[in-house]
């Protein structure tokens, strides 16, 4: 104790000791401070070494004419407002840019709409097209060979009913043509031969007779439908039809007088008609220029 109040009076005594020792506490928190100043430093030299290390690698890397005076702070600094200057310009381009992106987003919006107009005009046109291709002359000749078709078409579906009766082995129909349109031209499918569709030219002569009878009897039909027809003449042909087919024809004109009431004269010289004919008018050459009509019911 004399040693130590020798090298400082305020220590000379066991109490003046006591009192200038630290509590636990308070060395405690000392330690600690000291402690964490030691990993500061410890941690401060590792920074330098490796700044160290990176500077004499950037010295290895750096060039010979490497002149540290032009990259100084205030160089560096300059530059870097330059820099600024030059983003700040290419924003404001960036934004002019902008603004003609939106404009020809719009324009591309509004073009959208005419397309699909055009799309709408262009199909509308398509069709007229085709309608004008099919049936369009300056002259109206294909649209009234069309519009016959059309018609034509009903009066062979009419026909064709009346045919059953006669002829039932055949159908009639019209030729297509361009476009797969109806033409004015006929032809037959014959339902016995895998319906094989025959010209007209292809059919015996009483055949012929039957499918001219079904067209005359539909066009009858179609006439009555506009005009009143009460009376219906028919010319000769019956002497091309063998004794069944001349049964079918007037069992069919005998069906068309009971069902709808229309009169129909049959003008022939086929012998076997006039037992199918209640009411008759025989016309007989007397002289070349004379001829003597006989009404055999006045008789």
């Amino acid at each position: 104790m004399g040693e130590i109040g020798g090298q400082n009076p305020a220590l000379s005594t066991i109490d003046a000791v006591q009192d200038a020792l630290l509590g636990d506490e308070a060395y405690r928190a000392l330690k600690d401070l000291y402690d964490g100043i030691r990993r500061r430093l410890r941690d401060a030299r590792r920074d330098v070494e490796r700044v160290a290390g990176e500077r004499e690698a950037h010295q290895v890397k750096c060039p010979e004419d490497f002149e540290a005076s032009r990259y100084s702070v205030e160089v560096l600094e300059q530059v870097h407002q330059q820099l600024k200057e030059a983003v700040r310009d290419k924003n404001t381009a960036v934004g002019r840019l902008d603004v003609i992106v939106e404009g020809m987003e719009k324009q591309l919006a509004e073009l959208g709409k005419y397309r699909a107009q055009r799309d709408a005009q262009k199909l509308r046109y398509e069709g007229w097209k085709e309608l004008n291709e099919l049936i369009g002359t300056s002259s109206g000749d294909k649209f009234k060979e069309f519009a016959q078709a059309l018609h034509l078409g009903r009066i062979v579906a009419r026909a064709n009913l009346h045919l059953q009766r006669l002829r039932p082995r055949y159908v009639l129909d019209t030729q297509l043509g361009k476009g797969n349109l109806p033409t004015l031209d006929f032809e037959i499918i014959d339902k016995e031969n895998a319906d094989q569709r025959r010209s007209l030219s292809s059919l015996s002569g009483g055949e012929t007779f039957l499918v001219s009878l079904a067209l005359a009897l539909a066009l009858a039909d179609q006439q009555r439908i506009r005009v009143p027809m009460e009376t219906l003449f028919l010319d000769e042909g019956f002497g091309t039809l063998d004794r069944e087919s001349l049964q079918q024809a007037m069992e069919t004109l005998q069906h068309l007088h009971a069902s709808i009431g229309r009169t129909v004269v049959v003008i022939s010289h086929v012998e076997a008609l006039k037992d199918k004919i209640a009411h008759q008018v025989v016309v007989t050459r007397e002289l070349p220029n004379r001829s003597k009509v006989v009404v055999p019911a006045l008789v």
